[in-house]
């Protein structure tokens, strides 16, 4: 029962639509395409009124764009050169820190230095002659040559001794330097 009014509603429906197409097919050619015609201008007038409408809100949209400012004097050219940065003197410039900064740090480092560096440290202030070098030890006694007889610390003290019985041997046997 259900099914057949389903049905019925749909014939029904179906009809209603047609109905429009059939009385256009039922008018003559010429009304036909005068009705097309009038279609297309209805289509084509709305398009219009729709792109005049456009121009309307981008002419707003530009007129609301104007900028603050305004032009005082236009610029002038006077035939002078670019201003801008100039490569080759920025380069020499830079080279020149590059170099001076450097050398100067390493000039002003050595002039404040006041450790002993070499053995030519000590010739070049005093005429001693000089009998051995001790290089400092990091250990916690004072006696390096037994607690690490092997120790470059010992092999300097040992050198030293040696250099010391060298020098005081013809002092002790009478003779003398001169």
């Amino acid at each position: 029962m259900l099914w057949i009014e389903l049905e019925l509603s749909r014939k029904t429906l179906m009809v209603e639509c047609l109905r429009p197409w059939h009385k256009s097919l039922k008018l003559p050619a010429t009304e036909q395409e005068l009705f097309k015609i009038q279609r297309q201008y209805e289509a084509s007038g709305r398009q219009f009124e729709l792109l005049l409408q456009k121009r309307a809100e981008a002419g707003i949209l530009q007129a609301s764009n104007l900028p603050d400012t305004k032009v005082i004097d236009s610029a002038r050219d006077l035939g002078q050169l670019p201003i801008g940065p100039n490569r080759s003197r920025n380069l020499a410039i830079g080279l020149l820190i590059g170099l001076l900064v450097p050398i100067g740090y390493v000039v002003v480092r050595d002039l404040l230095n006041t450790k002993i560096m070499s053995k030519k440290d000590i010739e070049s202030v005093t005429n001693i002659p000089m009998l051995g070098i001790l290089g400092h030890s990091k250990q916690e006694d004072n006696l390096v040559v037994f607690s690490k007889p092997k120790s470059s610390v010992s092999e300097a003290f040992r050198a030293l001794r040696s250099n010391l019985n060298f020098l005081l041997k013809p002092l002790e046997a009478g003779g003398g330097w001169f």
